[in-house]
């Protein structure tokens, strides 16, 4: 099962060829994402209407407190090997290991999370 990320979102509204050609082979299928994506999207102002509507269709995960322990754990060790990434992402990449979910992102650094699994598009 698949959690679609803040960056895959965007291209997926904008058109983006792969984002589509990606969400179309995956669609079918139970889409989850995290109410910090949800946060992301709508802080940004623009086309809410079309994000609410995705995000509708979307099954939206919590932050709860396993969370938070999985959050802690990923950033001590992004710390550790010099490859921290936004604190954003860390919450997003939690809630996704925590749920054992496929995280579907356009961002090439939550490929430093180890045992994240994450398909880039």
């Amino acid at each position: 099962m698949y959690c679609l990320e803040t960056s895959f979102i965007i291209d997926l509204l904008e058109g983006d060829a792969e984002a589509v050609k990606k969400y179309n082979e995956i669609t079918g299928r139970t889409l989850y994402t995290t109410s910090i994506t949800a946060y992301e999207l709508l802080r940004l102002g623009k086309d809410d209407d079309k994000i609410k509507a995705l995000l509708y269709r979307l099954v939206t995960l919590n932050f709860g407190f396993g969370d938070v322990l999985e959050a802690v754990k990923i950033e001590k060790d992004l710390k550790k090997r010099g490859k921290m990434i936004k604190v954003f992402d860390i919450l997003i990449a939690a809630v996704t290991a925590s749920n054992n979910l496929i995280l579907v992102t356009s961002d090439n650094h939550f490929k430093h999370i180890e045992g994240l699994k994450v398909e880039i598009v």
